[in-house]
């Protein structure tokens, strides 16, 4: 059985190359995954408190899987633990009390693209997986941005690269909100640093855009980040 070859870097702007053959000469040569610890503040709704997290996230390198951990408690009293993945081929989300009693759990079509359109929002911290993912699709997207897409058609997202190759930011159009109808949905790396060994992005923040006005709802910083 034949399997799909992994993208040339053909298509990927110099600069962008450039930085990513930066990662390639750090990465040791069994490297599969990028372990990345963060701190930071979500919320759920416009307008709803800010709730501190800390979590942990593995992404692969060479297929479009990952897993975020998330310890936070609401009122700073009630421990949550919430997750979201990719498996490589099923998405999914959960809430638990504890760590331990489930509260929510989501799937089906909608949170797969959805978890697919976060892992391409997210090569930024992980862009050895834009020359070797399988069947990832590469093409030019809006204002001159890199458009990376895996699997449905929709399941797309615009890279803004800067001079310097670095990924700033993200948008899509089509990612479903809470499992429902597509909006628009923007991710921004606002500061780049040193992280053990690595130039990463060491601050984002996550906007939907809908109707009503902008909704910033995840801000975060790396705390670790490493490739095993």
């Amino acid at each position: 059985m034949s399997h799909p070859a992994p993208p040339s870097s053909e298509d990927v702007p110099a600069s962008l190359a450039a930085w990513i053959g930066s990662h390639e000469s750090r990465a040791p040569a069994s490297a599969r995954h990028v372990h990345v610890a963060q701190v930071g503040e979500l919320r759920t709704k416009p307008g709803g408190r800010w709730i501190p997290f800390r979590a942990t996230q593995r992404l692969a390198i060479d297929q479009v899987s990952f897993a975020w951990r998330a310890h936070l408690r609401v009122a700073h009293v009630v421990p949550l633990l919430v997750t979201d993945a990719f498996d490589g081929r099923r998405g999914s989300g959960s809430v638990r009390l504890a760590g331990l009693v489930p509260l929510a759990r989501v799937a089906g079509e909608a949170i797969d693209q959805a978890q697919i359109q976060r892992y391409l929002a997210e090569l930024a911290w992980n862009p050895l997986a834009l020359l070797r993912v399988p069947a990832l699709r590469r093409g030019e997207g809006e204002d001159g941005s890199l458009r990376v897409g895996w699997g449905p058609a929709a399941a797309h997202v615009d890279l803004f690269v800067d001079s310097e190759g670095r990924i700033v930011r993200t948008f899509t159009r089509t990612r479903p909100r809470d499992g429902g109808l597509p909006e628009p949905w923007e991710g921004r790396y606002v500061a780049y640093g040193d992280v053990g060994g690595y130039v990463v992005p060491v601050e984002a923040e996550v906007t939907w855009h809908t109707p009503e006005g902008p909704f910033p709802c995840w801000r975060g910083r790396i705390t670790r980040y490493e490739l095993t």
